[in-house]
């Protein structure tokens, strides 16, 4: 695997992106909650009855139990993305502090 390098050159607008992703997942998780309480309103009801909403009731069923696995991946990424930046932070601050603590050193005229 070729080792490519990751530079943020912006924390700022790498933390809103970020935030913009935590949304985003929030938004997920009350959208599926939103299907399971209007499918489950409906299901067997005046409204909605037979074979077609039996078969849909069921597919929708089979792919509720991907849900907790979406939600999970995403918030594992944004986790991950938190944790690059916390890290990319800290090795920016470790480097300019050795820069800071070795002037004289470095100070060639």
């Amino acid at each position: 695997m070729k080792n490519d390098i990751i530079y943020i050159s912006n924390f700022s607008e790498f933390k809103l992106i970020i935030s913009k992703l935590r949304n985003n997942l929030e938004n997920i998780k009350n959208l599926f909650n939103n299907e399971k309480n209007n499918i489950e309103k409906i299901n067997g009801t005046d409204v909605w009855n037979g074979m077609t909403q039996t078969i849909i009731y069921n597919k929708f069923k089979e792919l509720e139990k991907n849900f907790p696995d979406v939600e999970k991946a995403l918030s594992t990424y944004i986790m991950f993305l938190e944790t690059a930046l916390e890290n990319y932070q800290k090795l920016e601050s470790n480097i300019q502090q050795n820069i800071d603590n070795n002037y004289d050193n470095l100070n060639v005229n």
